[in-house]
C-alpha cells in the first residue's frame, strides 16, 4: 500500500494548520521557486470553481509532484482533509483505500467492503460528507504503455471507475491526479467550465530558469539562455542535468554548448540516455543498485552491492560525479533518485534481463555473456524493508514474468525455457557468488511454476525470499545461501516479546518458542513446549526467558545458549501469563484465580495474591517503582476487574472495574503511572495507577483487543485486535491516530522496543511483523507454513475431510490414502466440516466468519453464510439435515435452514468464546460449550435458554450428544471429560485419565462407547460407566478432532482423527492399530540440503520440520 509514514506535512515547509492531513511521501518543497501563475490557476480550480477532479499533466521532470505539494499546502486551510499520495510503485486501489478510509472516518473504517463498486462507493460517500482534498501523484504507474494510451493495467481497471464516479458525482470535494499520461475518464468527462478539468504543466519560465543557471555557475547571453529553455522546453529536471553537462563539459559556456551539435539531443528519454551513456561501469552499477532499493541508501549498503574490491574513494568519487549531473539525489539519509530516473534505469535493466533470458533459453545457446545483469543484480532483495520487497515484486519481477510469459508459449516451453537458463547459470557461475539462483526461484514461483525436481545444487543462493515457495523435492545440496528468507514451521503466535535492547524478539505458537535476531531478521533458536505458550517475559537484563504454557508449566531459558534452567510445576491449572519485576528478582505468573510468585534466585514459591473469582487472564508489574518505593503488580481476570497490589506486602491496593467483558491484556507505561487495560469487550481502559481512577476509555476496534504496548519516548499506545487492526492511539486525547490492518486474521499480540523506534506483532496468518514505530511502515515479515488439522469428517463412501490452518479443505480417498480433492475458498483457518446426513453437500466454517456449503462430488461452493462477526469454531447439522448450528468467537451461535441457508435463530448468552456445539436427534435442543467453562442448553424453537451447566473448572472445548439424546459429553482444558443428563443438568460421570486438556469428543454411533483426543497426543476410548477401554497412541501433537467412519454398509467403524502434528489417522476400534496415516506433502518435502552452507543449526532444524533432507 501506498506510504503514509507522516501525518505532518514535510519538513521545512509546514502548511496553515488543519484538522487532518498526511503527507506519505510528499517531497519537501521549502526550495520552491517559480510557478505563481500554475499555482493561483489551480487554486482557483480548487477553491472557488471547487473542480471535483483536476488532472496536472506533464512529461517527467516538469516538477508536477513538487507543484501538487505547494498547492496542497496552500489551500490546507480550506478542506477538512488534506491527503496526499504516492502511487509510484503502482499500489492496486484496493491498498490505496485501505491506507484512506480509515483517515476519512477518523479510524472508524477500517475494512474495506466486499467488491471494488462498494469501496469506491464508501469512498464517495466519505467525499460528501467532509471538504477533503486527495492527490494521487504519478498516476501513469497505473497506464499501460505503447499504443493504450489512457487505457489501464491489467488488474488496475478500478482507477476508471474511480475517476467516473469522483468526475460526476456530487459532492464536495476535490481528487487531483498528477500523470505524464491522461486516463480516458477524464478526457471523456473535462471542460474549460466543467468540474473536470486538465491543466498542462508548461515549462519554467525565463525567469526562473535564470536562478537555475545562476546557480550553477552558467554564463551566456540572454539569446542563449533562452534558446537553451527552448530546446528543453523549460523541463526542470532536464535544465538541472544539462546545466551540470554544460559547466563540466564547457567551463559553463552556454553558447559553446550551443554551437556543439553533436551533443544537441531532444526528449527527455535521449537526455538521460546521454548521461547514462557517460557514466563509468562503477557509476551505472550503483545507479542500478539505486533504482532497484527504491529508498534512500546509506554509503555502507552501496559499497557492499558494488562489491568490497572496490576502494570506498572510487564509490565516493562515483556518487559525487552522479550527483553532478543530476542522476543521484543527496539526503540526511544517504542517496536516491528521482522517479524518472529511476523508471529509466529500471526500464533498461529489465530489457537487458529479458534481452540475456531468451538467449539463454535457447536451445543453441552455447555461451552466457561474461557478466550478465541476472547474475549482478537482484530482482528483489529478501533483506529489504517488507513494503519495499512488495514495491520490488511489482514494479521489477511481475513485469518481467508478464514479459517473460508474453515471449515464450505455450506453458510447456517456458518451463523448458527456465530449466535451461538455470543451467546456463550452473555452467558459468557455479560455485561463484551469484544472483541467478535466486531470481530464478522467484521468477519460477511468480510465474506459478512448479519447481519440483530443479537443480541448484552447488550453487550461490544470494537475497532469495522463499517464504510462500513450495520447494519439494529441489536440489540444494551444496549450494551456498547469502541473506536467504524462509518459511519457519510455525502455526500462529500468541505473544511477542522485544528483549531490552530491541535485537532480539521472541515469538511463541503451539509447541515451540522462537528467538529470532531482529538485525538480520533470522531465527536464532527454537525452543520446544509440549503445548501452547501463551505468555513470554524477557528479564530485565535480557539473560533470561520466562514462558507460560496451558499446561501448568512455566519455564526458565537461558537466552544465550536456549539451555532449560528451570521448570515450575503448577497443580491443575495452566499459567497464562508472567512477568518479572523491575530488578529481575521476583517473578510472578497467573494460576487460575490467584497470582503466585516465585524468587528467581532459589525458585521457591514466595506468596500469592488472592480476591479473584474467576480465572487471572494476565499479570503485569510496573516497571519502575512507584512515588511511595513500592512495585505495583496489575492482575486482570474473566471476573471483568483488574487488582493493583504492592508485590511486598501482598495488598490489594484498587479494584479496577469498568470492562464489560472479561480483562485479557494489561500494559504498564514506562514511568508506571498508566495502566492499559485491553478487553474481550473491544475497548481499551486508560487508568491512573495512584489513584486507580478511569482516565480514558478507547472505543475504536470492532472486537476483543488482545494487547496493548506504551510506545517510550512519545504520548502513544499501540494495541492489537481481533478485527486484524493495529490502532495507534494519542494517551492524552484518547483518540485514534492511525490504523494498520496488519495481519490476515486476528491479531494477537504486540511488542515494543525499549527505545520505541519499532514494534512486533503475531498473528493467525502465522507471520510475526515488525514495524516502524514512527513511519507505520512493515519493516519484515517472517514466519510461517503448517498444515495444522482441526476439522474432520466423514463425508461420504470412502472419503474423509479434512480442514486447518492452511485454510483449505481437503477430501481423501480412504482406499488410496490420496487426497482426490481441495475445496478452496475461506480467507483463514478452517476450524470445523460437517457432513450432510442424507446428501452429497459438506460445510465448512472458518476463522473469516462465513459457513461455506459445498457439492462433495464436484467441489463447487454452493453458498457462502455470513452473520457471525467473528470466527466459527463449532458446526453441526441435525441428524434429518434439515437444520445447521454454529457457534464461535462472537460468544453466540446460530441455527440455519440447511436449504436455503436462512439464519433462523442467534442464541446469545455465553460470557465468551463459544468453542463446540451439538444439535440433538429427537429434542428440540442446541448444546454449546464456552470458554466460560459452562454449557448451555438452547431450545431452538423459542430461542430460551433452557439450563446451564457448570463443573468444569477451565474452558470447554468440545461437546456432544449421544445418538439417543439421553447423554450429552464435554471435554475439558481442566484434564477432564464429563457426562451429563440433559433433563437435569446433573454431572452423572467425570472421566479422568488424560495428562493434558481434552479437545475433542465424539459418542460411537451406537452410542455406547465415547472416545476424546487430547492435547497428551491419544486418544481414549470409554465405556458409559466410566472405564477406560482403550489407549490409541502415535500421534506427535494434539489431537484436535475426531469422527467415525464406516467403510462400507454394515461394517465395523473406525475412528479418524485429525491432530496438530499435520496428519490424519485411522485407527481400529477394537486392536487400537493405527491403520493409516494420510499427511499432506509439506512445504519443503524432500528439499535436500545436504553440505548447504550459510544456515545454521537452527534453521537447518526447523527447514527438516517442513520436511527438508539435511
Amino acid at each position: 500500500p501506498p506510504n503514509h509514514s507522516s501525518t505532518h506535512p514535510p519538513s521545512h515547509s509546514p502548511p496553515l494548520p488543519t484538522p487532518h492531513t498526511s503527507w506519505g511521501e510528499a517531497i519537501d518543497v521549502s526550495l520552491f521557486y517559480g510557478r505563481d501563475q500554475e499555482l493561483e490557476i489551480l487554486e482557483q480550480w480548487v477553491v472557488r470553481d471547487r473542480c471535483r477532479l483536476i488532472l496536472l499533466l506533464g512529461m517527467g521532470g516538469m516538477g508536477k509532484t513538487a507543484l501538487s505539494v505547494k498547492l496542497a499546502q496552500t489551500v490546507a486551510p480550506q478542506f477538512e482533509f488534506v491527503l496526499w499520495r504516492s502511487l509510484r510503485d503502482a499500489p492496486q486501489l484496493s491498498d490505496v483505500l485501505a491506507d484512506l478510509l480509515p483517515i476519512l472516518s477518523c479510524q472508524q473504517d477500517v475494512k474495506l467492503p466486499v467488491g471494488q463498486t462498494a469501496q469506491i462507493a464508501r469512498l464517495v460517500q466519505y467525499l460528501r460528507q467532509h471538504r477533503c482534498l486527495l492527490v494521487l501523484d504519478n498516476a501513469e504507474t497505473i497506464l499501460q504503455s505503447g499504443d493504450a494510451v489512457g487505457r489501464y493495467l491489467p488488474g488496475y481497471e478500478a482507477y476508471g471507475e474511480l475517476l467516473h464516479q469522483v468526475g460526476e458525482g456530487v459532492h464536495q470535494s476535490c481528487l487531483m491526479l498528477t500523470s505524464r499520461e491522461k486516463p480516458g475518464e477524464i478526457a471523456a468527462l473535462e471542460g474549460d467550465r466543467l468540474p473536470v478539468r486538465s491543466y498542462a504543466l508548461p515549462g519554467l519560465k525565463a525567469s526562473d530558469s535564470q536562478a537555475l543557471f545562476q546557480a550553477k555557475g552558467l554564463c551566456g547571453s540572454t539569446a542563449d539562455h533562452q534558446q537553451l529553455i527552448e530546446r528543453y522546453r523549460g523541463n526542470p529536471l532536464a535544465l538541472k542535468m544539462v546545466a551540470t553537462s554544460i559547466r563540466d563539459l564547457f567551463g559553463g559556456d552556454i553558447t559553446e554548448f550551443l554551437q556543439d551539435r553533436t551533443i544537441v539531443f531532444s526528449g527527455m528519454r535521449r537526455l538521460l540516455q546521454q548521461q547514462c551513456d557517460r557514466a563509468s561501469e562503477l557509476e551505472k552499477q550503483i545507479m542500478t543498485w539505486l533504482a532497484i532499493h527504491r529508498e534512500w541508501v546509506n554509503l555502507g549498503q552501496l559499497q557492499q552491492d558494488v562489491g568490497t574490491a572496490i576502494p570506498r574513494r572510487q564509490v565516493l568519487e562515483a556518487i559525487e560525479a552522479l550527483h553532478r549531473r543530476s542522476l543521484v539525489e543527496r539526503g540526511e539519509l544517504g542517496f536516491t533518485q528521482q522517479p524518472v530516473v529511476m523508471e529509466y534505469v529500471l526500464e533498461q535493466s529489465l530489457e537487458q534481463v529479458l534481452h540475456d533470458l531468451l538467449a539463454w533459453g535457447q536451445m543453441d545457446a552455447l555461451t552466457v555473456p561474461p557478466n550478465p545483469w541476472f547474475h549482478r543484480y537482484p530482482l528483489m532483495r529478501a533483506s529489504t524493508k517488507e513494503y519495499i520487497r512488495q514495491s520490488q515484486v511489482r514494479v521489477i519481477l511481475a513485469p518481467l514474468a508478464e514479459r517473460l510469459k508474453a515471449e515464450v508459449t505455450p506453458r510447456e516451453q517456458l518451463v523448458a525455457y527456465l530449466q535451461r537458463v538455470l543451467e546456463r547459470v550452473r555452467s558459468r557461475f557455479a560455485q561463484t557468488p551469484s544472483y541467478g539462483a535466486a531470481n530464478l526461484l522467484h521468477l519460477a514461483h511468480h510465474l506459478g511454476l512448479d519447481l519440483s525436481g530443479y537443480d541448484f545444487s552447488q550453487l550461490w543462493v544470494r537475497q532469495a525470499y522463499l517464504v510462500p515457495v513450495p520447494l519439494r523435492g529441489v536440489n540444494f545440496s551444496g549450494a551456498t545461501f547469502e541473506h536467504s528468507t524462509f518459511a519457519q514451521p510455525s502455526t500462529y503466535s500468541r505473544a511477542v516479546a522485544f528483549n531490552s535492547d530491541g535485537t532480539l524478539l521472541a515469538s511463541a505458537d503451539f509447541n515451540h518458542l522462537r528467538l529470532w535476531d531482529m538485525t538480520r531478521d533470522r531465527l536464532l533458536k527454537t525452543m520446544p513446549h509440549n503445548t501452547w505458550v501463551w505468555r513470554l517475559a524477557f528479564s530485565p537484563d535480557g539473560t533470561r526467558l520466562a514462558s507460560g504454557t496451558t499446561d501448568n508449566v512455566v519455564s526458565l531459558w537461558e537466552v544465550a545458549t536456549g539451555r532449560c534452567l528451570k521448570v515450575l510445576k503448577g497443580e491443575e491449572e495452566g499459567c497464562s501469563s508472567i512477568a518479572f519485576s523491575p530488578d529481575g528478582t521476583v517473578l510472578a505468573g497467573s494460576y487460575h484465580h490467584q497470582v503466585r510468585l516465585w524468587d528467581t534466585d532459589t525458585w521457591q514459591l514466595i506468596g500469592t495474591l488472592e480476591g479473584h473469582d474467576q480465572r487471572v487472564a494476565y499479570v503485569a508489574i510496573a516497571p519502575v517503582l512507584n512515588p511511595q518505593g513500592r512495585v505495583i503488580v496489575a492482575s486482570g481476570s474473566h471476573d471483568q476487574t483488574v487488582r493493583l497490589w504492592d508485590l511486598h506486602s501482598r495488598q490489594c491496593l484498587h479494584i479496577l472495574q469498568d470492562h464489560a467483558n472479561l480483562v485479557w491484556n494489561l500494559a504498564f507505561s514506562a514511568d508506571g503511572q498508566t495502566l492499559a487495560t485491553s478487553s474481550m469487550d473491544g475497548t481499551i481502559g486508560l487508568w491512573e495507577v495512584a489513584a486507580g481512577r478511569l482516565r480514558q476509555v478507547l472505543k475504536e476496534h470492532t472486537h476483543m483487543v488482545s494487547a496493548a504496548t506504551f510506545i517510550p519516548g512519545t504520548d502513544w499506545l499501540v494495541s492489537s485486535s481481533f478485527d486484524q487492526t493495529l490502532k495507534y492511539w494519542d494517551i492524552h486525547q484518547g483518540t485514534c491516530l492511525h490504523t494498520t490492518v496488519a495481519h490476515r486474521g486476528e491479531v494477537w499480540g504486540v511488542s515494543s522496543t525499549a527505545d520505541g523506534s519499532q514494534i512486533a506483532s503475531v498473528g493467525n496468518d502465522k507471520l510475526v511483523k515488525r514495524w516502524d514505530a514512527q513511519t507505520k511502515q512493515c519493516l519484515s515479515a517472517v514466519g510461517g507454513a503448517s498444515s495444522q488439522i482441526y476439522g474432520v469428517a466423514a463425508v461420504g463412501p470412502g472419503l474423509v475431510a479434512s480442514g486447518g490452518d492452511d485454510e483449505v479443505t481437503r477430501l481423501w480417498e480412504v482406499a488410496t490414502g490420496q487426497c482426490t480433492t481441495t475445496l478452496v475458498g475461506h480467507s483463514s483457518w478452517v476450524w470445523a466440516i460437517a457432513s450432510h446426513p442424507t446428501l452429497a453437500h459438506l460445510a465448512t466454517a472458518g476463522g473469516d466468519g462465513t459457513i461455506k456449503l459445498w457439492e462433495r462430488q464436484t467441489g463447487q461452493l454452493r453458498r457462502t453464510l455470513a452473520g457471525h462477526t467473528a470466527a466459527i469454531y463449532g458446526l453441526t447439522y441435525r441428524a434429518d439435515g434439515k437444520l445447521l448450528a454454529s457457534c464461535g468467537a462472537d460468544a453466540g451461535a446460530k441455527l440455519w435452514d440447511a436449504q436455503t441457508g436462512e439464519c433462523l435463530r442467534t442464541f446469545a448468552g455465553h460470557r465468551s468464546w463459544v468453542w463446540d456445539c451439538a444439535l440433538a436427534t429427537h429434542q428440540p435442543w442446541l448444546v454449546t460449550a464456552s470458554n466460560d467453562e459452562t454449557l448451555k442448553i438452547w431450545d431452538i424453537d423459542t430461542g430460551e435458554c433452557l439450563r446451564t451447566l457448570t463443573g468444569h473448572r477451565e474452558r470447554i472445548w468440545a461437546v456432544a450428544i449421544a445418538p439417543d439424546d439421553h447423554l450429552i459429553a464435554s471435554g475439558s482444558e481442566d484434564y477432564t471429560a464429563k457426562l451429563w443428563n440433559p433433563a437435569t443438568g446433573d454431572c452423572l460421570l467425570t472421566l479422568s485419565g488424560h495428562s493434558s486438556q481434552i479437545k475433542t469428543v465424539a459418542f460411537t454411533p451406537d452410542g455406547t462407547h465415547l472416545a476424546t483426543g487430547s492435547q497428551d497426543c491419544t486418544l481414549k476410548l470409554w465405556d458409559l460407566a466410566g472405564q477406560c477401554q482403550r489407549t490409541f497412541q502415535g500421534h506427535r501433537s494434539a489431537v484436535s478432532s475426531l469422527a467415525f467412519f464406516t467403510p462400507a454398509p454394515g461394517a465395523t467403524p473406525l475412528l479418524i482423527s485429525g491432530s496438530h502434528d499435520e496428519t490424519l489417522r485411522l485407527w481400529d476400534m477394537t486392536t487400537g492399530e493405527c491403520l493409516q496415516v494420510l499427511r499432506t506433502p509439506r512445504l519443503y518435502e524432500g528439499m535436500a540440503l545436504s553440505q548447504a552452507q550459510g544456515l545454521n543449526d537452527w534453521a537447518i532444524a526447523a527447514l527438516q520440520e517442513l520436511g527438508a533432507q539435511a
